[in-house]
């Protein structure tokens, strides 16, 4: 019970010690790809999808894994922080409240929604090619994403919900991703940013044309090599 009080106790104040950029974007963009490669060229990165175990959607359930518990993500998060330098800037993606089943401390989810932003802005095409390749495991499993379609039926109604289905059915995978991000994702992505991102407006901006490992390893090297990152980027754009 002491361990758990001084974790809480510290996770009210630590998270306010560091300088944040939250990496912003609709989903297929790359987020989190991008921290995996601001983490891998040597940045300061909390990946809380991946100490969460799940990639924080209706969609987000990773196969043949459950999550930690609240008290585990919470001792994770805490262990990550403590290794940080607070001289230098923490990566971070821009989360709701909840991954999965889990809680963010509020403390560090206020920190995250009042960081400088960094948005990732990619077409339609891209994202769609690149969430193929990111939820392929998903394409093999045509019932589990049935079901999982089904949870969306008081938010988007039956005819939505067999229209997206009779894509499943037909492998129209393309299609089936391109309409989720149209008539799911993006409306709620949205709203959520307005509402809770107020320096989305100045947010540097990262034009990417493409998705893949050398595009991502390419903005990450730019980003960790800019010599003003306490600022807001503005509307300076870096391409891909």
């Amino acid at each position: 019970k002491n361990y758990r009080r001084g974790v809480n106790a510290e996770l009210e104040v630590l998270p306010q010690q560091f300088h944040y950029l939250t990496v912003c974007g609709p989903t297929g963009s790359g987020k989190s790809a991008l921290l995996q490669a601001l983490a891998t060229a040597g940045g300061q990165v909390l990946d809380l999808e991946q100490l969460a175990r799940h990639k924080g959607s209706v969609l987000g359930v990773l196969p043949g894994e459950s999550q930690p518990s609240q008290k585990m993500f919470e001792s994770q998060i805490l262990a990550a922080l403590k290794s940080f330098d607070p001289a230098l800037p923490v990566y971070v993606e821009s989360e709701s409240s909840k991954v999965g089943t889990l809680r963010v401390p509020p403390a560090l989810i206020d920190s995250i929604r009042q960081a400088a932003c960094i948005r990732i802005d990619a077409p339609v095409a891209a994202r769609v090619n690149f969430l193929l390749r990111d939820y392929a495991y998903f394409l093999a499993d045509p019932a589990w994403l049935l079901d999982r379609l089904q949870r969306l039926t008081e938010l988007h109604g039956k005819h939505t919900i067999q229209r997206w289905s009779e894509l499943v059915n037909q492998q129209q995978w393309p299609e089936l991703v391109a309409a989720l991000l149209h008539e799911h994702y993006d409306p709620a992505y949205f709203k959520s940013m307005q509402r809770n991102f107020a320096r989305l407006e100045s947010a540097q901006t990262l034009q990417l044309s493409h998705i893949d490992t050398a595009c991502l390893a390419n903005q990450a090297q730019q980003l960790l090599g800019q010599t003003a990152p306490h600022t807001d980027g503005g509307a300076d754009a870096s391409q891909c």
